[in-house]
Formats: structure tokens, C-alpha cells, sequence
């Protein structure tokens, strides 16, 4: 979904958010349409609503909404856009089933230009905050940053903390492997092993990849961490995405790094335990 946002400070404290198109819509049938509907929270309800378009390759939408929101409460308020199908057959009653959700926080994007952003629409279940313990392994904190004059992105893994596996053990030693996704490429790097000191570990290593500027906005990055059993046998204990096809806080680190190419952008992150 490609959309736009602007913030008015200096006269009307009014939020614009100007929806522009849509794509590569998955999971629904060609007879139906589509719509979308807006929240921003922690508001409730929906505040606004598109029309219905029929689906296509392409959908242009182009629809502009405006609310009032003041300065102090921009680091609090977060867009959710929820994509809905509607199907009707003849002359029974129409029937509406969801496709998928993005949200961003307002606080990790620069409001005072209007710059045109592509958001993923993930299912529900993919699309929970990682605010959840009980599905979390433990927290991992790292910073990014990005040269775009050297096409240049760097990845410093700096602590691991409260990490346990599945069975709710704390592992002896553990090491990240980070992947890079880009397009049909993967990249993939590792750190040293660390020995686990009260339920956490420190690594500040440093991991550089090479990456175009352009593809920054369709690629992401994902931190595996792992349990090392011995110096060739390691398995999976929990890792985190984020990138241009994520949603929340795992957008909203990417979106700073690219705004920000001055200082590294440092975040905690939970860390996701591997599905069964």
C-alpha cells in the first residue's frame, strides 16, 4: 500500500494522510472489492473510511483524510489501515472478511515533509506487537544505520537479555545470525559465540552489508538467536524482523535509520520464539 503523511505544526495541527494505491492484493476472489478503514490509536474507533474499489493489479485510490492532532500527542498516536474484502452474490446479504492490517507510530517518521511511503498489509496473526512475554524468548538490542553515499548499511548487535529457549531454559552460550533480504538475494553473517551471564549477553560487534539506496524500501533485515550446543551443532531460541515490510516498532527502527543517516538508531526489540 503506498501512502503519504503531513503534519501541520505551525498553523492547524492537522494530520494528512493521503492514501494513494494499493498492490499485489493477495487471498481475494476478482468478483469482490475492497476498502480500507483508518484508526489512530490508542483512539478506538475508526475515523476514516475509503470507498469501495473493485480489485485489480492496481488499485488507485487516492483519498485524502485530515484530523486534528496536537503536537504533545504525536509520540503516543499510531495510524493503523485495515484492509477489508466485501463479496455479494445475487441478492443475499453481502459478507466482509478482513485481508490485513499495517500499523506505523507517528513518532518514527518525519511529519514535516509529506514523503510518500509503501506499507506491507500483514495478517492479523502476523501482525502483533511484540509486546506479547509469552511468546517472547528474550530481548535483543541493536542499532542501524545507513550510508546512502556508500550504499552502506551497518549492523551493531549489542545486547542480549532475559533470553531462555522454549522449554524455558537459559542456554549456556548463544550467537546472532543476521539475514538480509533483498529482493530474491540473501545475505548472511554471524557473530561470535558468548557466553550467557545472568540471563544476558554482550556482543558489540559490528556487521556491514552493502545495499542500494532504492532497495532499502522493499528490503528487511531479520536477527536469529541462536543456542550454541557446541562450536557446529546451534539452534533457534527466538528472532526479530524489521524492515520496510513490517509493521509497529519493527517499521518504525527502519524508518528512522533511512531519516536519520547522521547516528546510529538504537532500539530493544522482543524476540519472537520460532513456530512449531
Amino acid at each position: 500500500m503506498d501512502y503519504s503523511l503531513l503534519f501541520n505544526i505551525q498553523i492547524t495541527n492537522v494530520l494528512s494522510v493521503n492514501i494513494i494505491q494499493a498492490f499485489d492484493i493477495r487471498n481475494v476472489p476478482p468478483n469482490c472489492s475492497i476498502f480500507l478503514v483508518i484508526f489512530l490509536l490508542p483512539y478506538p474507533k475508526p475515523l476514516f473510511k475509503t470507498k469501495p474499489f473493485s480489485v485489480a493489479s492496481v488499485i488507485y485510490i487516492h483519498q485524502l483524510f485530515r484530523q486534528c492532532v496536537l503536537e504533545k500527542d504525536l509520540r503516543r498516536v499510531a495510524l493503523l489501515c485495515q484492509m477489508y474484502a466485501r463479496f455479494s452474490a445475487g441478492d443475499q446479504t453481502p459478507v466482509v472478511h478482513f485481508v490485513g492490517e499495517t500499523k506505523v507510530r507517528l513518532k518514527d517518521l518525519n511529519l514535516q515533509v509529506s514523503k510518500t511511503h509503501w506499507l506491507s498489509l500483514l495478517p492479523h496473526m502476523e501482525n502483533v506487537d511484540n509486546d506479547d512475554e509469552q511468546c517472547s524468548s528474550g530481548e535483543l538490542q541493536f542499532a542501524l544505520s545507513y550510508s546512502p553515499t556508500v550504499q552502506r548499511l551497518t549492523v551493531i548487535l549489542l545486547k542480549v537479555r532475559n533470553v531462555h529457549n522454549s522449554e524455558g531454559r537459559v542456554p549456556n552460550a548463544i550467537l546472532i545470525r543476521v539475514y538480509l533480504v533483498s529482493g530474491p538475494k540473501v545475505l548472511r553473517k554471524k557473530t561470535s559465540i558468548q557466553k550467557i551471564v545472568d540471563g544476558g549477553a554482550e556482543f558489540n560487534e559490528s556487521i556491514i552489508f552493502t545495499v542500494g539506496q532504492i532497495q532499502l524500501n522493499k528490503a528487511y533485515l531479520r536477527a536469529s538467536v541462536r543456542e550454541a550446543h557446541s562450536m557446529t551443532e546451534f539452534s533457534t531460541i527466538g528472532h526479530v524482523t524489521v524492515g520496510a515490510r513490517r509493521s509497529g516498532k519493527e517499521l518504525g527502527h527502519w524508518q528512522r535509520m533511512i531519516d536519520n543517516s547522521k547516528s546510529p538508531c538504537t532500539m530493544w526489540h522482543r524476540l519472537m520464539m520460532k513456530k512449531r
